[in-house]
């Protein structure tokens, strides 16, 4: 018995590989031989069957069947039948989440720490860095990400990380109206006896309203 994993059946699902695509192609074809066959005429419910058993006949074949397991390499088994770069879409969730990184940057024993080291330390809501080209201008401030500032899902700013209810919010819903509330009534058959005459009645007292 074989598990086919999430998100591989395109790949991996023998039917979707030999079987359904000549299916298609089979049905196409007798769709359109049908329809010339009967022109001006629209294919119902009851012509689907016959063309459908046609198509099933000629794609359902032994010989469709048995390639989809070869194709996919279940039966003969073959571990190689994927070359590297159809695994290159999985390659995106191996990127590290920006949450995760470390707040502060370790500098090395006897150095002074750096420009980027000192804007990470835990402090004030605000670091100043005095390192500059020219030293006659004032300080430079720099927000603090240990004390930045979060929006309303809670998802903080620091690293470069922006959420993306920031860029584009939820909508928000409207007001709800009054509901109208429907009259209940009972499953009825209205063929019996006494439905039918309370129909008739009531029939009969519109007509002679109108009259």
């Amino acid at each position: 018995m074989l598990t086919l994993p999430p998100h591989t059946s395109h790949r991996l699902q023998p039917l979707d590989k030999t079987v359904y695509g000549p299916l298609k192609t089979y049905y196409n074809r007798a769709m359109d031989g049908w329809m010339r066959s009967h022109p001006g005429r629209t294919v119902s419910i009851y012509e689907v069957p016959e063309l459908v058993k046609q198509a099933f006949l000629s794609a359902m074949s032994p010989t469709n069947i048995t390639s989809g397991f070869r194709a996919t390499g279940i039966y003969p088994f073959n571990r190689d039948i994927f070359p590297e770069e159809d695994y290159a879409p999985s390659m995106v969730t191996d990127r590290a989440n920006p949450e995760d990184e470390p707040s502060a940057i370790a500098d090395l024993p006897g150095e002074e720490p750096s420009t980027s080291a000192a804007a990470h330390l835990p402090g004030p809501s605000h670091v100043h860095v005095t390192a500059g080209p020219d030293p006659g201008e004032p300080p430079a401030t720099l927000p603090n990400p240990e004390h930045s500032s979060s929006d309303e899902s809670g998802c903080s700013a620091h690293l470069g990380y922006v959420s993306p209810e920031v860029i584009h919010p939820l909508p928000k819903s409207t007001e709800r109206k009054n509901r109208i509330v429907r009259k209940k009534v009972k499953t009825r058959i209205v063929t019996d006896t006494p439905e039918k005459m309370e129909l008739e009645k009531a029939h009969k007292e519109k007509e002679d309203k109108k009259a």
